[in-house]
């Protein structure tokens, strides 16, 4: 039996447009855009739709877009269940929402320090790292050649 994993990327993969056919297509896409546009008293869907890229490049605004790109695509694939999740750098906040960990709220995507915290506290972590060895496993049988290394 295959297995899916979820992975979620970190700073560096925002670009301008991002959510935006979801946004168009899919009604709980727009609900968390507009949830995210109240919580953060700004309109970040209209910085990851439109830009400009500059804009969307700052800290402040790729963190949250980000992260809310993340979960509106894990919630457009919430009928595949994954076997595991994991994330690269800000990815691994998003991984720890999608597994239940911890709950939605883009007040904290910007990674505070009690967020950072969380993340490379061993209870934090525990359910991703349960999984490192089988995630391993999933993209050695996928004959990829990626290492996968948990610090």
């Amino acid at each position: 039996m295959a297995s899916l994993a979820f992975v979620f990327p970190g700073q560096g993969s925002q670009y301008v447009g991002m959510g935006k056919d979801l946004y168009q297509q899919n009604l709980a896409a727009q609900q968390l855009f507009e949830r995210a546009d109240d919580i953060l008293g700004f309109s970040l869907s209209k910085i990851c739709f439109e830009g400009p890229e500059d804009v969307l490049r700052q800290t402040r605004n790729t963190q949250p877009a980000i992260f809310l790109h993340s979960m509106v695509l894990a919630n457009a694939l919430e009928s595949l269940r994954p076997d595991m999740v994991a994330g690269h750098s800000l990815g691994e906040y998003s991984a720890l929402v999608a597994a239940g960990v911890l709950s939605f709220d883009l007040r904290r995507s910007t990674v505070d320090p009690e967020v950072r915290h969380l993340l490379h506290s061993r209870d934090g972590y525990e359910r991703l790292l349960r999984r490192h060895e089988e995630l391993r496993q999933v993209l050695h049988r996928m004959d990829q050649h990626v290492e996968v290394d948990v610090k």
